[in-house]
């Protein structure tokens, strides 16, 4: 699970998540034009090949729309 939100709203632009196909330790999210400037919040949560789960976050911030 991939979420990528811009702060104070709740609209996911992720369209498509996947296992990268050259590197398994990977995940690739596809997402649509990202929205508005402002700072936007990168939310993750995978199964690791042993079984648990891992998770993290991140965020990051644009400078103009799409």
């Amino acid at each position: 699970r991939v979420r990528v939100v811009r702060a104070g709203t709740t609209t996911n632009y992720v369209t498509r998540v996947a296992r990268d196909p050259r590197n398994v330790n990977r995940v690739r999210a596809v997402l649509k034009a990202v929205g508005p400037k402002g700072t936007y919040t990168v939310t993750w949560a995978v199964r690791a090949a042993d079984g648990h789960r891992q998770t993290g976050k991140f965020t990051f911030r644009t400078l103009r729309r799409g």
